[in-house]
């Protein structure tokens, strides 16, 4: 069981088919149930949010 984002994002990384992530992309937690998508590290910092982190939604629950 991943306990951290940051073991979750290196397994994340590792399925990527390089096993490297791109420069200047990072992970977001959808809303959508165990939905992980790369985005742009600019655009998921650009507003605050919490997407599949909110409280109730999958990425808030206990790891």
């Amino acid at each position: 069981m991943v306990k951290i984002d940051r073991e979750q994002f290196q397994w994340l990384d590792s399925q990527l088919p390089n096993g490297v992530r791109p420069e200047g992309y990072t992970w977001h937690h959808s809303e959508v149930s165990g939905k992980m998508e790369l985005v742009e590290f600019g655009i998921n910092n650009s507003t605050w949010h919490k997407g599949g982190r909110a409280p109730g939604n999958w990425a808030n629950s206990p790891r």
